[in-house]
């Protein structure tokens, strides 16, 4: 009697339990479904970054532009032609590179610059663009 017992008993605790394959094979499964999800969890943390640097880069531009527009307000500092330096306010503390450029569009009869354009370019670390924007800005007093 008792080693029919014991028998019963062993198998009972051979059906209840998992083998080593099965154990690998949902390993597996869970691993490959795990890595499908995070794929697009990756990418779409990558693209919320991408889209920050780049807002950061185009408000940095519009505050550049305002900034150049207010200093060009009177006729002599427009003449003059001077820029603003493009420091640490508008490169947010050195991370990007920042250029700035004009040229004079167009000229009155007396040759005289009556529109020059600003272009300022953002690039970031790796060099590429983040922000290419143009501004044309009229001579104070023409119209």
């Amino acid at each position: 009697m008792c080693p029919d017992l014991l028998n019963k008993i062993n198998r009972k605790s051979r059906k209840t339990g998992y083998t080593l394959l099965e154990i690998v094979i949902s390993i597996l499964f869970f691993a490959i479904i795990t890595i499908g999800l995070s794929l697009p969890m990756s990418n779409s943390i990558n693209l919320t970054v991408d889209n920050k640097k780049l807002n950061t880069a185009n408000n940095l531009a519009r505050s550049y532009l305002k900034n150049q527009e207010a200093e060009w307000s009177i006729q002599n500092d427009f003449d003059t032609g001077q820029l603003i330096d493009a420091d640490a306010t508008y490169t947010n503390n050195g991370k990007y590179t920042v250029t700035v450029s004009y040229e004079n569009i167009s000229a009155d009869s007396n040759g005289i610059i009556v529109i020059r354009r600003v272009h300022i370019k953002y690039l970031d670390s790796k060099g590429h663009t983040l922000s290419d924007i143009f501004y044309d800005y009229n001579r104070p007093g023409n119209v």
